[in-house]
């Protein structure tokens, strides 16, 4: 009987035995006071955060881009319902706001960033982003604060001082193609996605995570050119029956024209395609998608639901397909099913009229993922604290760092931001880093979908950013940081700490504002 490793309680793999790598010196790169590890936009937002309080800053990044899942998964809607929602709360504004209104200013992307908020048949907000334009904004913004960055560098363990009571995170070691070094710093930033440092630091004390069957599912998005969009419409608004999408092709054709000629958000649901994909099924098109998914033993509906990105361009969502993301073989597997889906759906989508010539311009560089781990913090927030009515009239908490408008669940629903805890980004039984991205302290439950959106990742990014400069100005743990004096630091740099709402100039339509989710 082989043996097994396992390389975590979700991950074994058959073994031949066991290598002892000899010991040996490796060199060490002073970082500065903070080293931040993933480029990703939150990434960003707490170095220059950090930079702007006075710390000298190093920013480490696995890819060759900045921008996290923007870029490697196409998630390019960062959403104007993630600024002032839907009902007219002000969620956030600080350095995210900036970094947005760079990337607008620069072109290229969904119209509807330049209207004022609010929108009578209230969208959920899927108004896109250029990526080139994300991608050159942030290296800007790091240039413009002195950030050194380093790129195509992957963090492969921390270096741990286990003297202290509490264990301590000095450094990161990482490699590339140069080599395998070690960066040490004052204060370390986690702003990967999965929580890579803190797991290395001191694994399952550390984090904590639900079977991956139980997860959110991972998702890909893919990018279809070379479609005659009148052509499409027209058939499009022809046989629409059903009042699904954005805006509605059924009460509202004529603004669906009007999105399209000023580059505007036009979202199409599945329901409206059903027909393509009978006629698909019959002519025996998705017999090879059925077959790939049989081999893999991954259940998958193929859905056409799409958004136009400019141009000659649609954005298909491809969704469903389980994944454990901290499971590099897993990740291979769905990795190898998602480019063929891709391209196999292409004879699928030649049959909507006006689709005939429809290529593949963009693909995910990377499965996109939902959720993986989230951090043993000092504080956990869950859904009851989200959806909390009194957010609207409560005193604003002396913990809080920001406000943010629950990504998944309050769509539609929250009249006021939660605000954000200071506890949610520091480890419970770690020193020396500090956690933003997507896994911070929120339960497995629809807190963490609610925070793993992209602009509430750039709140906590702030957050974390300027925590650490004050940490050496003050010189003072992370868990020891006067809350008081960060959310007064970042009161004045602009973030949304209070509650502030505004009011439209049209009345909210009843049956779109939902119930308590």
């Amino acid at each position: 009987m082989r043996k097994e490793h396992q390389f975590d309680r979700w991950t074994k793999v058959e073994i031949d035995g066991y290598h002892r790598e000899p010991a040996r010196d490796i060199p060490v790169i002073d970082a500065g006071d903070v080293l931040v590890v993933g480029g990703s936009q939150t990434g960003v937002t707490a170095a220059m955060a950090a930079a702007r309080h006075g710390a000298r800053v190093q920013l480490v990044e696995r890819f060759g881009f900045l921008g996290g899942q923007s870029i490697f998964g196409s998630v390019v809607q960062w959403e104007k319902r993630a600024f002032i929602n839907n009902l007219g709360a002000v969620l956030t504004k600080g350095i995210p706001l900036e970094i947005l209104q760079d990337v607008v200013e620069k072109g290229g992307s969904d119209g509807l960033w330049n209207e004022p908020p609010g929108c009578p048949d209230m969208r959920d907000g899927e108004e896109w982003l250029d990526p080139n334009a994300i991608k050159v904004t942030l290296f800007e913004k790091c240039e413009a604060e002195n950030i050194k960055i380093l790129l195509h560098t992957l963090a492969v363990d921390a270096i741990v001082d286990d003297e202290g009571s509490i264990p301590k995170v000095k450094g990161v070691i990482f490699e590339n193609k140069s080599g395998r070094f070690a960066m040490k710093a004052r204060k370390i930033i986690d702003a990967t996605a999965d929580l890579d440092i803190i797991w290395r630091a001191i694994g399952e004390k550390g984090c904590t995570s639900r079977p991956p069957v139980e997860r959110i599912s991972s998702g890909f998005y893919t990018w279809y050119a070379g479609i005659d969009n009148e052509a499409f419409i027209k058939w499009y608004l022809e046989q629409a029956t059903v009042g699904v999408g954005y805006p509605d092709p059924v009460a509202f054709p004529a603004k669906v024209r009007k999105h399209l000629s000023e580059g505007k958000l036009i979202k199409i649901g599945r329901q409206n395609l059903e027909e393509i994909l009978e006629k698909a099924d019959e002519a025996g098109f998705l017999d090879p998608i059925f077959k790939m998914l049989e081999r893999h033993n991954a259940g998958f509906n193929l859905q056409l639901g799409m958004k136009w990105v400019g141009h000659d361009r649609w954005c298909l969502s491809f969704m469903s397909l389980p994944c454990n993301t901290a499971d590099a073989w897993d990740v291979t597997r769905v990795e190898i099913l998602r480019q063929l889906i891709s391209w196999h759906a292409l004879p699928v989508l030649h049959m909507i009229p006006g689709w005939e010539n429809a290529y593949i311009s963009r693909e995910n560089i990377h499965i996109g993922n939902r959720e993986c781990r989230a951090l043993d913090a000092m504080k956990i927030i869950d859904q009851e604290y989200i959806w909390d009515l009194a957010n609207v009239t409560n005193p604003t908490p002396l913990d809080a760092v920001g406000r943010s408008g629950a990504h998944d669940p309050g769509k539609n629903f929250l009249r006021a931001g939660y605000p954000v805890p200071y506890g949610i980004l520091v480890p419970r039984l770690l020193d020396g880093v500090i956690a933003c991205a997507r896994s911070v302290g929120t339960k497995h439950d629809r807190a963490l979908g609610a925070h793993r959106g992209i602009v509430p990742s750039m709140v906590t990014g702030q957050a974390a950013g300027t925590a650490a400069a004050l940490a050496i100005r003050e010189r003072v743990r992370f868990r020891e940081l006067d809350v008081s004096l960060l959310q007064e630091t970042l009161k004045g740099d602009g973030v949304q700490i209070d509650h502030e709402s505004i009011t439209f100039d049209f009345p909210l339509p009843g049956d779109k504002i939902k119930k308590k989710p």
